[in-house]
């Protein structure tokens, strides 16, 4: 980033007000310098079609707020990122 931070990993929803969590991952898979970072998406859409979309876009993980857990969610970041450090 132009702040020289890395960033780890993106979260985000499918549904936002100006642009959807398929379109943002898009874009910051075709940024040079985002591309490789990962993103999980998160939503209430459980259709497959939905989910084929995000990972289309390029979502490395998709979870439905349905089946959602604490749990789930810590393994699939520690999945994309590493354990934590410290």
């Amino acid at each position: 980033t132009a702040s020289g931070v890395r960033t780890e990993a993106v979260i985000t929803d499918m549904d936002m007000p100006r642009m959807d969590g398929s379109e943002l991952t898009r874009l910051i898979k075709q940024d040079v310098l985002l591309r490789t970072t990962p993103v999980m998406m998160i939503t209430y859409k459980e259709r497959e079609e939905d989910r084929q979309r995000g990972l289309r876009a390029g979502v490395n993980v998709f979870l439905t707020k349905g089946s959602f857990q604490d749990a789930t969610f810590l393994r699939e970041v520690e999945n994309l990122i590493g354990e934590p450090r410290g």
